[in-house]
């Protein structure tokens, strides 16, 4: 009987330990990045301004549009209000919890609105950037819109997103916001409105779509 026993607790234990050695060692799950896109940004992300029953309606944000047309979810991390700083606290909860293969930054415009100094922001995005780049996934940093040429503000916030992008060979998406300004804005008067929602997404679709095309995520 306890011949037997042995026996089946060396077959067990040599099992286990032909596991290990295909995982590297272990028998956790495999950490290789997911099959999902996070959105990460604030209310130009969220809806805001495109509601229901007084509450954002992401249905017809532009995450919700990008989904229409990639078979992997897209999880819109946006939420009303959010800096640089609050994007950043999230990046553990709402992005590297998703494991996703693709990351959206869209982060920025409530530091300018909230006097929040450049520099800082730079810093913000960089090390949001720094927590989700782990090699693997690919990362898309998106400017939000600017119109401030009497500060000087245009050249410098174009300044800090070619940076940010070179520095970190990842891609950035410059300018899909500018062309809903003042056209395509919401019952706010200040955020966009789905129709303005679609066009940024169409933007966006075209920065993703040659990453997309060559890895068979396309509808």
């Amino acid at each position: 009987m306890k011949s037997k026993l042995f026996f089946v607790l060396c077959v067990v234990f040599s099992v286990v330990f032909m596991a290990c050695a295909t995982t590297g060692g272990s028998t956790s799950a495999s950490t290789s990045v997911g099959e999902t896109i996070v959105c990460l940004g604030d209310s130009l992300t969220s809806g805001a301004g495109v509601t229901v029953a007084g509450k954002d309606d992401k249905s017809k944000a532009w995450p919700a549009f990008l989904q229409n047309k990639v078979n992997i979810p897209v999880i819109n991390a946006g939420v009303d209000g959010n800096t640089t700083a609050q994007g950043l606290a999230r990046v553990k909860k709402d992005v590297l919890s998703k494991n996703p293969r693709i990351v959206i930054i869209v982060l920025g415009t409530n530091d300018y609105f909230q006097k929040v100094p450049l520099a800082r922001t730079k810093n913000n995005l960089q090390k949001i950037i720094d927590m989700v780049n782990d090699g693997s996934r690919k990362i898309y940093l998106t400017s939000w819109y600017v119109n401030w040429d009497a500060q000087g503000w245009t050249a410098q916030v174009r300044n800090m997103f070619n940076t940010l992008a070179s520095s970190n060979n990842i891609e950035l998406v410059y300018g899909v916001f500018n062309g809903v300004v003042g056209v395509y804005f919401g019952a706010d008067k200040f955020h966009p409105s789905a129709e303005g929602h679609e066009i940024i997404a169409e933007g966006i679709f075209g920065a993703l779509k040659p990453y997309l095309e060559a890895n068979n995520l396309l509808k």
